[in-house]
């Protein structure tokens, strides 16, 4: 294996850094003019007393339009202090996800490099575990036969096992690398 995925961490600093130019944007905005129109028909009941009518000659339609400017004058500064801050916090944003992707991809070399080092290790490992075998084998029936004694049978063993151990750990780290490569190409 020779490619890491893309991180799926990075998308969501992409999605900060497009809401900070929203930011950006929603901010200026309060430095445009306003122009809305408005426009109402309905009915509306006049009387002299208190009191509610349903009958149709007592309701009056109404209706009528109406335009509106609002042109920001007085605000001008606490915009200007607003953009800004939306200008910094987008910068900031940017520096994070240029951090964040030398650091992605500084550790998908890492892993891909710890998993061809694991792959090398688990070899030789097994053929460490192999040789071991055969050895504690071979004392086993040298001690079958009288020609060692207990104790150099059992050492023998206990290496087998330290063996057995060792390429088992080794095997187990290779798959921890192996399953977090194939994750991020899924």
């Amino acid at each position: 294996i020779d490619y890491v995925g893309p991180d799926k961490n990075l998308e969501v600093l992409k999605l900060q850094m497009k809401q900070a130019d929203y930011k950006i944007s929603q901010q200026r905005s309060n430095w445009y003019p306003i122009l809305s129109l408005n426009f109402y028909a309905g009915a509306q009941q006049y009387r002299e007393n208190f009191g509610i009518s349903f009958e149709n000659n007592a309701w009056s339609t109404s209706s009528y339009i109406s335009l509106n400017l609002s042109i920001p004058i007085f605000n001008g500064f606490s915009t200007k202090n607003k953009v800004n801050s939306a200008l910094i916090e987008h910068e900031i944003s940017l520096n994070t996800l240029d951090q964040n992707i030398i650091q992605s991809e500084i550790e998908d070399d890492l892993i891909l490099k710890e998993f061809n080092y694991s792959k090398k290790a688990v070899e030789a490992a097994k053929t460490n575990y192999e040789i071991a075998k055969e050895n504690a084998d071979l004392h086993f029936q040298k001690f079958e036969e009288g020609l060692v004694s207990l104790n150099n049978y059992l050492e023998s063993f206990d290496d087998y096992l330290k063996a057995e151990i060792t390429y088992l750990n080794l095997l187990s780290d290779s798959y921890s690398y192996y399953s977090k490569i194939l994750s991020r190409n899924l």
